[in-house]
């Protein structure tokens, strides 16, 4: 069954650490459904403001029942405040959820949004009084040694 779920970058970063996110969404489903774990009933997950769309494919057949029994619009069952309390609360850790141990993407998101802190910096250097200037600099040069 396909899902369509509003992601923010944090809580994709953390989940693709595991694997494709087919497959680890279904180990999840899988973890949880064999732990104490309750999917029902989540916290609300943050706006989508700033997420992204991902078409997820589920292959579980308890979950996939519970959509059928509450609707896949179901706030009760809902996969995407599931997904953001177990980032949250580090519940992969419960389920023997192992890293893929390659951090390539997490890497390319922070030199990434490194890249884009240090543009506004110099643009806010460039705008701000002179006696500034050397405070900005030095900022700047902490972000190029990240």
């Amino acid at each position: 069954m396909r899902l369509s779920l509003y992601l923010h970058d944090e809580i994709l970063a953390v989940l693709k650490c595991f694997g494709d996110l087919d497959t680890v969404i279904d180990k999840i489903l899988l973890g949880i459904s064999s732990s104490d774990i309750d999917i029902m009933d989540k916290p609300p997950a943050p706006d989508r403001a700033g997420a992204k769309r991902v078409d997820v494919n589920i292959t579980n057949e308890e979950y996939i029942q519970l959509l059928r029994q509450f609707g896949p619009r179901s706030k009760k069952i809902s996969l995407r405040r599931f997904l953001y309390w177990f980032v949250e609360n580090e519940i992969y850790e419960l389920i023997n959820l192992e890293p893929l141990n390659d951090y390539s993407a997490i890497d390319e998101k922070l030199k990434s949004r490194i890249n884009r802190i240090s543009k506004q910096l110099e643009d806010l250097r460039d705008r701000a009084p002179s006696s500034y200037y050397d405070k900005f600099n030095i900022i700047l040069k902490l972000l190029e040694e990240l």
